[in-house]
């Protein structure tokens, strides 16, 4: 927090270290991370023999925006009958957008995983 008490902003290049960290803790080894503009999902992580992708969200002016293009940067990679999951990768100022998602993103079956001062799956 800084002296106002508003969270301090997390950008999304900040966030690959503490999520390769956060995934490797939980099993899973990095086959790819691509920071920035590169094309693809922005990290491939294994374990037990499936395929993790996952985009990731850093803070933002638009934080609805973000989350909504994160979604649908995941829709697109989705395929019928594959050995993937599919995750967000989101900061703690995402979590409010995340709860009221979570029917859906559970339904399609994505995980979130929060970076921030504490790193978690959310689910």
């Amino acid at each position: 927090m800084n002296i106002k008490g508003e969270s301090i902003k997390m950008r999304e290049p900040e966030m690959f270290e503490p999520m390769k960290k956060l995934l490797q803790s939980k099993g899973y080894k990095i086959i790819s991370m691509k920071r920035g503009r590169e094309r693809g999902p922005d990290i491939i992580a294994e374990s037990k023999g499936r395929r993790l992708i996952m985009e990731m969200k850093g803070d933002s002016v638009a934080l609805d925006v973000d989350f909504g293009t994160g979604i649908f940067q995941l829709l697109r990679h989705m395929r019928e009958e594959t050995d993937e999951d599919y995750a967000l990768g989101i900061s703690e100022n995402y979590v409010r957008l995340a709860r009221q998602a979570e029917y859906p993103l559970k339904r399609l079956g994505i995980k979130v995983f929060v970076v921030d001062g504490k790193s978690y799956q959310l689910w």
